[in-house]
C-alpha cells in the first residue's frame, strides 16, 4: 500500500507541507478531511477511513483525541459511544447503552466494535489508540498532514496543559522509535488557546521535551467560548484592559510566529457572521457562482469596515494582518450523510435534544448528531444572538455558505466534505494544489447527500423573517386600526421583539426568529381626530409553528365589533445585523422628528454631520418633519438603515412636538456591549420640560433569496 500510496499521490508529506507552510495570507483554499473518508459501510474516525484518505491523497485528514477511564489516548469523535459503538442504541430515542467514553477502560473499549450508518457492526473495526494510530500511518505509507484536536476533560489552564503535553509526549515516543517517519513534519497539534495564549510558553515546554526535532506543528483555536477563558487570564501580560483584549494579545502572539520555524500553520477562528463588523455589503445573486450557491443573497464586511474590539471579527483581522493562514471548520448537516435513497425522507422531522436551547423538531437538511451520540441538534441552535457576557452577539451561522469564507479569506477549511468544497474553488480558480491522486481525482460524492454538493437544490436557511399588517374590513375612513406587535422565540434564551403597527401604514417589520414563536398582538381602533385614544383594545396570539411554510398567513382578531384580519408574512433568509430599531423608553412628547445616526469610529461624533453619506456613518431613523411620529413610552421605531452594519458610535437630533417644537434629544455616545447606549442622549429645553430618552436596538434582517 506504501508503493501505491507513493505512486499516485501528486505529492509527497514534505510537499503537502511545504505547500501548507508556503500558504500565508495568500488567496489559495485549502482542505482537511474531517473524521476520515468514511461511507455508508466505512466507520468515521476509523483506521479504513484514514487509510482511505492516504490513498486519495488528502493534503491533511482531522480526528479528534479523547482519553479512556485508564487515560489511554483514543481516536473518537464523540463524549459518549452509543452512536458509533452500542448496535442497540437508537440516537433518534436516546435509548439503549450509551456510557461516557470517559467512563470506559482500553479494555473495555476494545471490546466494542465501531457500527457503520445502518447501525451494523463492522468486523474488525476498533476505536483505534494514538499508538495505533501513528504506527498504521508508518505501515501503510500515509503523507497526509494528521491534524489531531485534542479534546480536553477540563478547561483549567494547567489541566488542559497538561493533557496536551501527555500528547506531544506521546508522539516524542513513537519519533523515538520511528525516526524515519518524520512524525513532528506530519502531526499537527489543533487545541484551545485557552491552554496556551502565548506561543513562547508552548514553545518552552515542548523544546524541553528530549529529542524533539522541532517546535510541534499546530493550529490553534479560538471561538467565543475560548475568547472569554483568556478574558479572565490575567496571566496574559500587559493587558489590564477590557478584557477582549487579551483574547486579540493571544492571537497576536500565535499569528506573528512562523509556519517554518515555529510551526504555527494556521489560526482557526470560529466567527459565524459578520456580525462583528462595523460595515458590511450585501453580496451575492451572481450568476458565476455555482449551485447551491448562486442566487443566495448574505452579508459580508466591507473592504473599508474595521472590527468591534474583543470580536471574532477583531481575531480574523488580526489573522490577516500578520498574513497568518485562517482556518475554519464547515459544517455540514451530518445526520443524512449517506443514507440510502428510500431510507429517509427530506421532509422527515427528527427530534431536537440541544439540552438548554430550542427543542423544535430539525429536518434532515438541518440535523446534526451531538456529541453525546442522540439526535440532533441544528446550527440555530449554536447560535448565540446575546450580548451579556461579552460585546459579540452572534446573528446566524454562515460557515456553509463557501462565497461568504471566500471573501472573509478562511482559507484553511475543515469539513466532512472536502470534495465539494475543492470543486468549488476550483470553479472560482483559487484551489490551492496541496496534491491529489495522479489517476483518479477527487470528485464529489453524489451518495454522500452533502448539502454543497454542486448542483444541490437543498438548502438549509436557518432564520424566519417576520412582518405583520393589520387590515380591518369594511370601509374606515374616519378612523384606524393600530397595535403593536410582539414576537417572542419558544426557548429560554429568548428575547421579545417588538414593533408598532398602524393599518394605514402598511406592514411592519420584526426581528428574524429561529424556532418556534408566538406573535402576541395588541390592537385597538382610533379616530383619525383622536389618535391617542384606543378604543376597544384587545389581545390575541398565535403560534408560528418552526416548520411553518414561507409566504403570508393570515387570522382574524375582533376588535368590538370590528373584524380586523391579521397578516403574517414569513421570509427565510439568510441574515446578518443590522440596525434595526430606536425604543423609546420615556417621553412628554406626543410626536417625533428629526434624525439618528449610527457612526463607524469608535468615539461619538458631531451631530451635524449626520446624514446618508457622512464618513463617520449612515443615517438610521429618518423622522420627517412634515409628519411628525406619533410616539408614547414602550413604542418601538423601525429604523431605515439597509448597511446592515453594526454601528459602535450613535447620534440623535431629535426634536418633539407637543404644543410647540422643542430639542430634546441633541447627542452623541458609544454603544456599550449590551447594544444600549452608555449615556442619556435627553436634553430638557429652556423653559420646558420635553424629554424622550431612546435606546437602540440590535436586530437580526435577513437576505435570504430562494432557489
Amino acid at each position: 500500500m506504501a508503493r501505491e500510496i507513493a505512486h499516485g499521490c501528486t505529492k509527497s508529506g514534505d510537499e503537502i507541507l511545504a505547500t501548507i507552510q508556503g500558504l500565508r495570507g495568500e488567496e489559495q483554499f485549502t482542505t482537511i478531511r474531517h473524521r476520515g473518508d468514511f461511507d455508508a459501510n466505512i466507520p468515521e474516525n476509523s483506521l479504513t477511513a484514514f487509510e482511505e484518505s492516504y490513498l486519495r491523497c488528502r493534503p491533511g485528514i482531522e480526528t479528534d483525541l479523547r482519553r479512556t477511564a485508564d487515560n489511554t489516548l483514543v481516536m473518537f469523535h464523540d463524549t459518549h459511544v452509543g452512536k458509533m459503538l452500542e448496535p442497540s442504541y437508537d440516537p433518534l430515542t436516546g435509548q439503549g447503552p450509551n456510557a461516557a467514553l470517559s467512563s470506559l477502560t482500553w479494555d473495555q473499549l476494545q471490546q466494542k466494535t465501531l457500527v457503520n450508518i445502518t447501525r451494523e457492526p463492522q468486523a474488525g473495526e476498533k476505536v483505534p489508540s494514538l499508538d495505533q494510530f501513528l504506527d498504521h500511518y508508518r505501515r501503510v505509507g500515509g503523507q497526509s498532514l494528521l491534524y489531531v484536536e485534542i479534546k480536553n476533560s477540563t478547561n483549567e489552564k494547567a489541566a488542559a496543559q497538561a493533557e496536551i503535553m501527555d500528547a506531544v509526549e506521546q508522539v516524542a515516543a513513537f519519533h523515538r522509535a520511528h525516526p524515519e517517519v518524520g512524525i513532528f513534519d506530519r502531526v499537527v497539534f489543533k487545541f484551545r488557546m485557552s491552554a496556551f495564549p502565548l506561543f513562547p510558553e508552548w514553545a518552552e515546554r515542548t523544546r524541553a521535551i528530549p529529542d524533539l526535532p522541532r517546535v510541534p506543528l499546530t493550529q490553534v483555536q479560538v471561538s467565543r467560548q475560548i475568547a472569554r477563558d483568556l478574558a479572565s487570564d490575567t496571566t496574559i501580560p500587559g493587558h489590564d484592559g477590557p478584557a477582549g483584549l487579551r483574547m486579540e494579545a493571544a492571537v497576536h502572539s500565535w499569528s506573528t510566529h512562523s509556519a517554518t520555524t515555529d510551526g504555527v500553520l494556521s489560526v482557526e477562528v470560529t466567527m459565524k457572521d459578520s456580525t462583528g463588523y462595523t460595515e458590511t455589503d450585501m453580496r451575492g445573486l451572481s450568476d458565476q457562482l455555482p449551485f447551491p450557491f448562486r442566487g443566495v443573497t448574505y452579508h459580508s464586511p466591507h473592504d473599508d469596515s474595521s472590527a468591534q474590539p474583543g470580536t471574532m471579527a477583531s481575531a480574523v483581522d488580526v489573522v490577516h494582518f500578520f498574513d497568518k493562514p485562517l482556518g475554519q471548520f464547515v459544517p455540514v448537516p451530518d445526520w443524512v450523510m449517506f443514507r440510502a435513497p428510500g431510507s429517509f425522507s427530506w421532509d422527515d422531522v427528527l427530534p431536537n435534544v440541544d439540552a438548554g436551547h430550542s427543542r423544535t423538531p430539525v429536518t434532515p437538511m438541518e440535523a446534526f448528531f451531538n456529541n453525546s451520540s442522540q439526535c440532533c441538534y441544528s446550527l440555530r441552535d449554536r447560535v448565540d444572538d446575546h450580548a451579556q457576557l461579552d460585546d459579540d452577539p452572534e446573528q446566524n451561522d454562515q460557515r456553509i455558505l463557501l462565497p461568504w469564507l471566500e471573501d472573509i479569506k478562511a482559507t484553511v477549511l475543515t469539513a466532512d466534505d472536502t470534495d465539494s468544497i475543492d470543486a468549488y474553488f476550483t470553479t472560482r480558480g483559487k484551489k490551492l494544489d496541496a496534491g491529489d491522486h495522479s489517476v483518479s481525482p477527487n470528485r464529489p460524492d453524489p451518495t454522500m447527500n452533502s448539502l454543497i454538493y454542486p448542483g444541490s437544490t437543498r438548502f438549509p436557511s436557518l432564520m424566519k423573517f417576520v412582518t405583520v399588517e393589520l387590515a380591518p374590513r369594511g370601509d374606515p375612513r374616519s378612523w384606524f386600526v393600530q397595535g403593536s406587535a410582539v414576537v417572542s422565540e419558544d426557548r429560554p434564551t429568548s428575547q421579545q421583539k417588538a414593533a408598532r403597527v398602524v393599518s394605514h401604514d402598511g406592514p411592519a417589520g420584526l426581528m428574524a426568529v429561529y424556532g418556534q414563536a408566538t406573535l402576541t398582538v395588541d390592537i385597538a381602533w382610533s379616530w383619525y381626530d383622536s389618535p391617542d385614544v384606543r378604543n376597544d383594545e384587545t389581545r390575541t396570539t398565535w403560534v408560528i409553528p418552526e416548520h411553518l411554510s414561507d409566504g403570508r398567513h393570515s387570522f382574524p382578531a375582533q376588535v368590538g365589533t370590528t373584524t380586523v384580519d391579521v397578516h403574517v408574512t414569513l421570509s427565510r433568509r439568510w441574515a446578518s445585523a443590522t440596525d434595526a430599531s430606536i425604543e423609546v423608553v420615556r417621553t412628554d412628547r406626543s410626536s417625533l422628528w428629526g434624525m439618528v445616526c449610527g457612526g463607524s469610529l469608535h468615539t461619538p461624533t458631531d451631530v451635524s454631520r449626520c446624514n446618508w453619506f457622512d464618513q463617520a456613518g449612515s443615517k438610521l431613523l429618518d423622522l420627517p418633519s412634515y409628519r411628525p411620529t406619533e410616539v408614547r413610552p414602550g413604542d418601538v421605531i423601525g429604523i431605515s438603515s439597509s448597511h446592515g452594519a453594526r454601528p459602535l458610535t450613535v447620534s440623535t437630533a431629535l426634536w418633539g412636538r407637543g404644543w410647540n417644537d422643542v430639542p430634546v434629544s441633541m447627542s452623541s455616545s458609544r454603544i456599550d456591549a449590551a447594544g444600549r447606549w452608555d449615556t442619556p442622549l435627553s436634553v430638557p429645553a429652556p423653559g420646558d420640560h420635553g424629554l424622550v430618552d431612546v435606546r437602540y436596538v440590535l436586530r437580526a434582517d435577513s437576505y435570504r433569496t430562494p432557489l
